[in-house]
């Protein structure tokens, strides 16, 4: 498989559900050339023609009043356009998709490696076609995950061209192996955190994040036990329930 290979499972992954992630991974598959890194640059030629015309439509509309009301199925509400600087975020969510594919992989092959004296079925084929991976040793997933990130960071630069949106470039971040971006709710804006720039680091980092999180879910357990309550004011016998209306209650429930 090739390093598009990976990146197009990324962008097929993000692109289940309703989040704004998905819905703009689902504009970038649906664009006509065969390799999904041009898909990605051409995106953007898409959703600037959408502006573009949205944004005509909706002057002559203000300029010509016999134009009002006219449903030409064309949404000149330009502020609910897809909006072609999130390419530079959804790039990264790219590269996070990979690295949570490549941690998943590597897993795999791993304790494959521990069960091969066992059974002697390769169960980590499956995880390797699911992500756009080659199947290869552990030491090498890196370098497929390194080549990957070099094709985005290009795609990046390419975004970033003077003829596409380099009248944004002021706005974008560095393309990292993983970050994600908190809200601080003290200041209102967005901070990256769990920065990864190699695939080490990014192990690392996506493991003290998994760390966390069971701790934080732990923490809630603990929590929510000692909040239980064992008195009751009742006599403590739940009611019996007969007769036909109940009989007819469980049918349902059924």
């Amino acid at each position: 498989m090739t390093n598009s290979a990976m990146i197009d499972a990324a962008i097929t992954h993000l692109s289940t559900g309703e989040t704004k992630a998905a819905q703009f991974a689902r504009i970038v598959q649906k664009q006509a050339h065969a390799d999904v890194r041009n898909r990605i640059v051409q995106t953007n030629a898409s959703l600037q023609t959408l502006r573009r015309e949205a944004k005509a439509t909706a002057d002559l509309r203000v300029a010509d009043q016999a134009l009002n009301g006219i449903n030409d199925n064309t949404d000149t509400r330009v502020e609910r356009l897809h909006k072609p600087e999130y390419l530079f975020t959804f790039l990264q969510k790219i590269a996070n998709q990979i690295m949570w594919s490549a941690r998943a992989y590597k897993k795999a092959q791993e304790q494959e490696q521990l069960d091969a004296l066992d059974n002697g079925i390769d169960f980590s084929q499956d995880v390797a076609d699911d992500s756009g991976f080659d199947h290869t040793p552990v030491d090498l997933i890196a370098k497929q995950v390194d080549d990957a990130m070099r094709d985005l960071k290009f795609a990046q630069a390419c975004l970033l061209d003077s003829r596409r949106m380099g009248y944004f470039a002021s706005n974008v971040n560095d393309l990292r192996y993983h970050v994600v971006n908190v809200l601080n709710e003290e200041t209102g804006e967005y901070e990256q955190q769990h920065k990864a720039d190699s695939f080490d680091q990014a192990l690392e980092v996506m493991e003290n994040m998994l760390d966390a999180n069971n701790e934080r879910k732990e923490a809630d357990l603990h929590k929510s036990d000692n909040d239980i309550s064992f008195d009751d004011e009742d006599d403590g016998e739940e009611e019996v329930k007969e007769g036909p209306e109940f009989t007819a209650q469980i049918s349902d429930a059924a």
